[in-house]
Order: C-alpha cells, then structure tokens, then sequence
C-alpha cells in the first residue's frame, strides 16, 4: 500500500495477494499477502485515528504497488483482497480485478492499481482462495467424466529439510545456558555453539532462563541472557549456527512545539509540522552487518505516527517485555511449504532497557523554528538467515499468535511521577531552590504488569518444546 485515495472501502482491516495467468490456461499461485491496511472514516489528514461502526462505508481507497517477475507465460494479472470486517467472523475475500498484463525483456515488472471498493469481479469462498495454494499428491486412481479429472485414493507428497533454525542468546560476556526439563542443562559459549564446538541435541528445550524470570534482568548482569555477541557488534538479539535476528526501532513524533529552553509535557502536534516526508527507520546495512538510521523517503508526505495507516500496516510495534515464538518455513520452486523449524522462544527488551526506550525527547536546535519532539519507539524484531537448504527457493518467519489466554504481560503503559523536580533541567542537574514553574520535569516510569513466564507448553506434566500453527505474523 502506497497511501489512501478517495473510494468507497468499508470500514475493516484489509489485505491484497495477486496471481498471473494466461487466457485458457496455466496459473501462478498467489503472491504473499500485503500487510494488513486499517480503513476508517478518520480524515487522512486528521492527526488522531478512531475506528468505525461496523458496515459502515467509509471515503476510502487504495493505492497499491508491487513488483513481481514474469517469464513470458502469463498475460493477465488477478487481484486479490481479503477483508476483515470483525474479530470474529470469517473474512470476505473478493477478486478486485482482472486486467492485461505486459511485461518486459528483463522479466521483472512493477505495476499499480487503486481499489475504490466498487467493480469488483466476484467474492470466492475461503475453501476456494486456500486451493489456490499448491500442493503435490500422487493418486492411485485417476478417473475422467464430462472432459474433467478426478483424483482418488490421494495421498499428498511433502517435504523437509535438514536445518538447524535455533538462535541462541547470551550475556554481554558470552555465556549461554539452555535449561532442559529433564536436569539435563547446557552450559556452554555463544561462539562454541555457533563453531560446532559445542552440539545441541535437536531434542533439548533450549529453554533461556531470563525468560522465566518476572522481571527483566538489569542490562549486562548475569542473569541478562539477552545478548548476540557472535560478532564484534554486541547488540541485544541471539544468533545460532544459520540464524541471527536483532531489535530494530522506528521513530514516531508524538507532540512537539515550538523550543524556548527547556521541555514541556503537554505540548501538541502543530498543523504546521504533523507531516513528514521521511521515515527514520534503524535499518540493517548488509554489506557491513552493522545497524544505522537510515532517513527512507518514498516521495508522500506522511504523519509521523499510527494516525496514517501506513505506518500502522508496515510499523506496528510489539508488546514490550512479552515473549514470542518464533520460527521459520522454507519453500520449494513449487511454492510447496515444509513444517515450521523453530528458532525460538524470544523475550523483547523491557520499555525501559538502556537504548531501546519506549520513548524519549529529541530537540532539533538548528532549524529555523527550534522544536522539541516528544518522540515514541515501536520496537521490531529482524532476521538475517544464512545457509539457505538445498532446494528452498524462499522462507518465511513466522511466530505464534499471542491471546488473551497465554500472554505475560497483562498490561503496560507510561505514568508519570507524582514528585515535582524543582529545577531539573533535563541536564543531570539538580537544584530544590529553583522551580521552573508549570514546566518542572516530572520524570515517567514505565510500569510492567506480568503474570508468570509461559517458556513451554505443558503435556501431562512434562514439558514439551511445541510448535503450533503459526497465525497471522501481523496481529
């Protein structure tokens, strides 16, 4: 999604695949689906959000872009959108439209289409968009009537590959334990494990301690098994013998207001300066494996926040302090998936962990207008993958849903304390005889409300390393 026009959308969370074919004969299978778009009746200019009634009919359309490669076999382009008008009910999946499609001699092709909400083709049921998906089957009867094959006796061809996707994490010196259910823990290096030094049998729990602790360890103790220190470049992630993954932060503008010396709390987003023509993003540089902020234009103007619904479909935070379950499917030139290969279970920093602090103050003391922002951080997780398996042609990272049921933090949110810093200038410095009046800094504190740590899932008894189908990666 580039931005949004002017349509008739209704009110839901949307998503688009797209498929090539030829007139009368072969098809692709799906493209992967876009991030999930929020549409409501909200102004897009509006510097607030809210959502809508439901069936309601909002003022809404989509500018879509993507580029795909076409070998010369397919001349017509299908589009897709899934939409989901409730939490609970099944989504409505329509085919958009079905058009002409040219390609060119270097077989890669970017193309763009806006959905309005109206002409559209035809709504197809779930069981129908899923059979778009391949799979392989070999039958041991084969039977023909009306001039159509029917398959019988079916028996569906699959397959795996020999990969190790577990990633380790350690404390700032190195050292990594991995807790088992059966007193059989491990005690060993980062660079051992990764060095093949050390083997981890596939059947051990490869639980990390931190996980089960209620708080998050103080940043380099020893009990912080939070660290990737596999490279000189020590940052807060794990690493294993073919995966690594990091934290990644984005920066959002909350407030601001004009700066004459010193902060204010209540300070509000101006009319003049609530769009953006950039994104600042903390990226990964490939050529030199280090992390810089890139500033990302892509030639809109933007609000720098989760009022535009781009930064909600493309930078939607996770829950600081929650833990997730990660793991990784690889695909075959057949599109065909293998069964998720778990990387792990994985606890994000707290809201308050040196350098990935939910938010923080940036002043801007050189623009011809001086401002101060009040500045959020929605945190992100990324992976870098290596070794790629024979005969995988692509992967895909995918975690377990969270609910309501087995999530660890109940609740989190930032307060405000209730002391008033006289003559706390935001400096280090500190004098009780000078009050700054309104403007006395009272710092934040950012409470976590936790129910014990869920590390594993528990089978009569025993604990048991499990792997359930991954649900959507964005909710």
């Amino acid at each position: 999604m580039q931005e949004l026009v002017s349509g008739t959308l209704p009110a839901c969370t949307i998503q688009y695949c797209y498929q090539l074919f030829s007139t009368h004969g072969s098809e692709t299978t799906t493209s992967a689906l876009s991030k999930k778009i929020p549409i409501t009746v909200t102004a897009t200019t509006s510097k607030g959000t809210s959502g809508s009634m439901k069936d309601s009919t909002t003022d809404k359309g989509c500018r879509l872009k993507a580029t795909t490669f076409n070998d010369g076999r397919f001349n017509r382009l299908r589009i897709i959108s899934i939409q989901y008008r409730n939490s609970t009910d099944l989504p409505k999946i329509q085919i958009v439209s079905e058009t002409d499609f040219i390609g060119n001699t270097s077989g890669v092709t970017t193309f763009e289409y806006i959905d309005t909400g109206s002409g559209y083709l035809k709504e197809i049921t779930l069981e129908e968009f899923n059979d778009l998906v391949p799979f392989e089957f070999k039958s041991n009867i084969i039977e023909k009537k009306d001039n159509r094959l029917f398959a019988a006796n079916v028996q569906e061809i699959t397959w795996d590959v020999d990969f190790d996707a577990r990633a380790y994490r350690a404390t700032f010196g190195g050292n990594v334990v991995l807790k088992g259910s059966f007193n059989n823990d491990i005690t060993a290096t980062q660079a051992d494990i990764i060095n093949g030094v050390v083997t981890i049998p596939e059947e051990h729990d490869c639980i990390n301690p931190m996980n089960e602790s209620i708080l998050y360890p103080e940043s380099r103790s020893e009990e912080d098994f939070s660290w990737d220190v596999s490279n000189s470049d020590r940052h807060l992630g794990g690493a294993g013998i073919n995966i690594r993954y990091r934290f990644v932060t984005i920066e959002m503008t909350e407030s601001e207001q004009a700066y004459n010396g010193t902060f204010k709390y209540n300070m509000e987003l101006s009319a003049s300066k609530k769009s953006k023509g950039y994104i600042s993003i903390l990226d990964f540089d490939t050529q030199t494996k280090e992390l810089k902020r890139i500033e990302n234009p892509d030639g809109f103007s933007r609000i720098n926040n989760y009022a535009d619904p781009y930064f909600v479909s493309n930078f939607l935070g996770y829950q600081r302090d929650e833990t997730y379950r990660f793991g990784i499917i690889f695909y075959n030139n057949k599109n065909i998936p293998t069964p998720v290969h778990w990387i792990g279970d994985i606890r994000f920093p707290s809201a308050d962990y040196v350098d990935y602090n939910i938010n923080s103050f940036v002043h801007y003391p050189f623009r011809n207008k001086p401002t101060s922002e009040l500045v959020s951080n929605p945190i992100g997780i990324m992976f870098e993958v290596r070794n790629l398996p024979k005969d995988a042609v692509a992967y895909e990272i995918v975690r377990c849903k969270r609910t309501l049921s087995d999530r660890t933090v109940i609740t989190q949110g930032v307060l405000s304390k209730t002391i008033n810093f006289k003559g706390w200038r935001g400096e280090g410095a500190y004098d009780p005889t000078v009050s700054l009046g309104e403007i006395d800094r009272r710092p934040y504190i950012v409470p976590t409300f936790s129910q014990l740590p869920i590390s594993a899932e528990i089978d009569n008894g025993s604990m048991q390393r499990t792997i359930i189908t991954p649900q959507d990666p964005v909710d």
